[in-house]
């Protein structure tokens, strides 16, 4: 509460009641005293100050004060300086003594006004003028007042001389420094208190002290104790009525904490500054419909040369025209308050260009107003990885759902499946979602029994190697079992922790049903092989018999007519011994042949001319009813199987003498020649007569043992598929009269050199 002037004096308050009968306090005051309130009214003035005015001033302002007594300032200030006076008052200011002078009683009176403020606990409550009469003094009274007051102030104040050594301590400075005035009084300021100017001010704020210049700056300075106090206040000179400086005075009041929160608050800002600077996410500040900060990472998101050429652009002409109604919307939901998702939009850059940018906006208090503040993210290159990807896994599944193979990914972690192709329902008729909900022992209890040792043995020892494939049978939800290849690998974590199995089952119970098929014919094959075995064993050791018989009794009939039987009758006999004992080499063939069964059987050197004579003398009989003539020339010794060589050169000149012109007589030739120097030959036969254009077949005259293996008589001029393949030999005819050729015959076959 406010203390009157009397308790002022004597240190006695007055109640709760203050200045009840204000003029009984104020009149102990000499001077023409007033009180002004709050608001810069005079509330209460002494009788000293109603003589001054003429009446009671109460209700007056400074200023209608001023008017009444016709105020002058001796300086020329006008007379609104007294109630700029009181306002500095009310505002917490020391304002200056005003020196004018006043009409009062039609007399003129030079006056000296002093106003300061009146404080209750720490408060200001009003303002207190005294207008001192310039001509008369009494300065003890005067004195002892202004004391009293100065010890009652809330600031602290000291004088010193003009050597900086402490005149007068008042209680509020007790408060601050630590110091008891009896101590500090005498002292050096700096030795008290530390320094009374700031640091770097030194003469020019002495020089402004002793021109009457105020000083006001915050200093750091500290307590009795140690600990560091920043005062902030004014120092003023205190002259003597000559005008000669004799010290100074200074008030100040402690700002240690509203310093150190404003230096928590700068460092606090350049962090943030220095974040958001540094921030490679753009931050933007949107306020009445423009931009008002942008950082260097806004502008190079929209391809501005710096932040600067941002500020007052609207952020919606940023956008792109197709979305600047839904960020107006965001905007005005930002402003309300309410919370932003985050949001995906396309800004449009100065070049054309766009970039696809996700952020979250905030409103923020700034200068009275609601700004909104934006956090952009470049997610250009993200969304076209995030479309890459979709469309790769749109493509995958495509091809997952068209494949004829189930496809699988099971989690082990969590022991269910990620993915189950569509085509698993199919295979094992139940869907994903029946089939997913399978424990393990409801599937291996579908496993067929017999398969289950097999597979488990799989499956952990794929655990060691990552990848395994198990054939087996699962029961259908039909009840039917399925052949079901399974094969899969194990996708492992850093720890060496299963994560995933992937998989891919096919049904290969047609498969196995083939195979099932194909084992009973070559099982069936095997027998009837055998069969042929035995039946041409038998064939043959039969066939023999009576082949004996012919050729012996048609040799001892021949040796009986060897002397003076008929001439014909022993060629007769002749051709009978010469036929049988090509039937029993060819009986005899028919039984190797039998054993080579569908391997191929070893190639030996064969002298070709001595086969061909072989194989004429076989044919003579065709030959001589077609009248041909075969002609043979020089053919190698080839390495060859003697019989299937045989066999090639009976169906060549076989075909050639069936396939002809029935009016000409076919010609045969079987010739062989030598090819580069490679060692190679080509054999070949050639004729006239053929009802057909001759064909020719060219190649290396080297025979495989494949292409011999099988001697067959389909096809025209071909001994076999195999020497369709690989054989150069070619076959003609035209008729002639039988001839028997001399010489070494040729063959298709690889040749080998003659030493």
């Amino acid at each position: 509460m406010i203390r009157d002037v009397d308790s002022l004096l004597h240190g006695a308050p007055t109640g709760e009641t203050p200045m009840a009968d204000p003029l009984i306090p104020l009149d102990a005051i000499s001077e023409p005293a007033l009180l002004f309130d709050a608001d810069g009214f005079v509330f209460a003035a002494n009788r000293a100050a109603e003589r001054l005015a003429g009446n009671s001033p109460v209700g007056l302002s400074a200023e209608r004060l001023a008017d009444r007594l016709a105020l002058r300032f001796l300086d020329g200030r006008p007379s609104e300086a007294v109630q700029s006076s009181v306002r500095q008052a009310l505002n917490g200011g020391d304002p200056s003594p005003l020196r004018g002078e006043v009409t009062a009683d039609g007399s003129v009176s030079a006056v000296t006004i002093t106003t300061t403020p009146v404080r209750d606990d720490g408060r200001i409550a009003g303002a207190l003028s005294i207008w001192r009469d310039g001509t008369e003094r009494r300065p003890d009274r005067e004195q002892a007042l202004h004391a009293l007051l100065v010890d009652q102030m809330d600031e602290a104040v000291l004088a010193t001389d003009t050597e900086l050594c402490i005149t007068a301590w008042n209680r509020a400075a007790e408060r601050l420094y630590g110091w008891p005035a009896e101590q500090a009084i005498g002292r050096l300021a700096r030795e008290v208190i530390g320094p009374v100017i700031a640091a770097g001010d030194g003469k020019e704020a002495l020089a402004k002290l002793g021109q009457g210049e105020r000083v006001q700056h915050p200093l750091l300075q500290h307590h009795r104790d140690g600990r560091p106090l920043i005062v902030d206040g004014h120092a003023a000179p205190v002259r003597a009525p000559d005008g000669t400086p004799i010290g100074y005075v200074a008030v100040v009041h402690d700002v240690t904490p509203q310093a150190r929160l404003s230096g928590d608050l700068a460092e606090s800002e350049a962090k943030y500054r220095n974040l958001v600077e540094l921030s490679p996410d753009a931050i933007l500040i949107h306020q009445d419909g423009a931009i008002v900060f942008a950082n260097p990472a806004a502008a190079r998101l929209v391809g501005a040369a710096s932040p600067g050429n941002l500020i007052g652009r609207s952020l919606v002409e940023l956008v792109d025209p197709g979305a600047r109604g839904d960020v107006e919307r965001k905007i005005a939901a930002d402003l309300r308050g309410e919370e932003s998702p985050l949001t995906a939009v396309e800004l449009l850059r100065p070049d054309g260009t766009t970039v696809t940018v996700q952020g979250r906006g905030a409103r923020i208090p700034l200068d009275g107003r609601p700004p909104v503040q934006l956090v952009l993210r470049d997610v250009t290159e993200q969304r076209r990885a995030e479309i890459a990807l979709a469309e790769s896994e749109e493509r995958l599944r495509d091809v997952l759902d068209v494949s004829l193979d189930a496809v699988y990914r099971h989690n082990s972690a969590d022991d269910r499946y990620d993915y189950l192709g569509p085509v698993n329902e199919e295979l094992t008729g139940f869907s994903a979602e029946e089939f997913a909900a399978f424990s393990l022992e409801e599937f291996t209890d579908r496993i067929h029994p017999d398969d289950r040792p097999m597979a488990d043995a799989v499956v952990a020892e794929a655990m060691n190697g990552t990848s395994g494939t198990i054939v087996y049978r699962f029961r259908h939800s039909d009840g039917s079992y399925r052949w079901l290849a399974d094969h899969f690998a194990f996708r492992t974590d850093a720890g060496g922790r299963v994560r995933y199995r992937n998989g891919v089952v096919r049904d290969v119970t047609q498969q196995h049903e083939d195979q099932e098929v194909l084992r009973r014919n070559v099982e069936e094959l095997q027998r009837s092989n055998e069969e042929r075995q035995r039946f041409a064993y038998v064939a043959s050791h039969d066939l023999q018999e009576p082949l004996r018989s012919i050729v012996s009794f048609s040799q001892l009939l021949e040796r009986r007519l060897s002397d003076n039987g008929d001439p014909d009758v022993r060629e007769f006999l002749g051709f009978i011994i010469e036929g049988g004992l090509r039937m029993q080499a060819l009986i005899r063939d028919l039984l190797r042949l039998s054993r080579i069964e569908t391997t191929a059987r070893p190639a030996d050197p064969t002298d070709a001319g001595r086969v061909v004579a072989g194989v004429l003398a076989a044919l003579e009989t065709p030959i001589r009813e077609a009248g041909a003539t075969v002609t043979v020339g020089d053919l190698p010794v080839v390495t060859a199987d003697e019989a299937q060589l045989a066999q090639v050169f009976a169906n060549l000149i076989g075909n050639a003498l069936k396939y002809r012109r029935p009016d000409v007589p076919p010609e045969v030739r079987l010739l062989a020649e030598r090819r580069g120097t490679s060692g190679s030959s080509r054999c070949g036969t050639a004729g006239s007569g053929s009802g057909s254009r001759p064909s020719t077949s060219t190649g290396s005259s080297r025979c495989s043992t494949a292409s011999i293996q099988r001697t067959s008589t389909r096809g025209r001029g071909s001994a076999s598929p195999s020497s369709k393949r690989s054989s150069s030999v070619t076959a003609a005819g035209s008729g002639s009269s039988p001839s028997r050729a001399r010489g070494r015959p040729s063959s298709s076959a690889s040749r080998q050199r003659e030493p």
